[in-house]
């Protein structure tokens, strides 16, 4: 499966990124206070508070095969503290985060709302 990935140079992801569109608050030539941030297809990417053109705050995420999102505390562009969505709302888990990645106190839950795990 590792085959079908395709890796993107500099110039590519440079042109991915300039073609993504941002409609909110500018301080300073960045992006700053409200605003929201779209894929380069025009779905949502992001929705909430912005500093110094990075996620900080409470924020949004949704990811870009549209199957799940996140609601939580955003700070230097990472999810440190969150919830995370199946699209149609059901709650996936609540978790703590190291660099997007779960690592701290966290709850997974089955579809009937009973917790799977419990971490500490």
């Amino acid at each position: 499966m590792k085959e079908n990935l395709k890796k993107m140079d500099l110039k590519e992801m440079e042109n991915y990124i300039m073609k993504m569109e941002f409609i909110g608050e500018f301080k300073n030539n960045e992006r700053n206070g409200k605003g929201k941030e779209f894929y380069p297809n025009g779905n949502l990417l992001y929705e909430g508070n912005f500093v110094n053109g990075k996620y900080d705050g409470k924020g949004k995420y949704i990811d870009k095969n549209d199957l799940f999102f996140t609601e939580g505390e955003f700070k230097n562009d990472f999810i440190i503290k969150g919830k995370v969505y199946f699209q149609n709302g059901t709650l996936n888990n609540e978790d703590e985060f190291k660099n997007n990645l779960k690592g701290g106190k966290g709850k997974e839950y089955f579809k009937e709302w009973k917790i799977l795990y419990w971490r500490i």
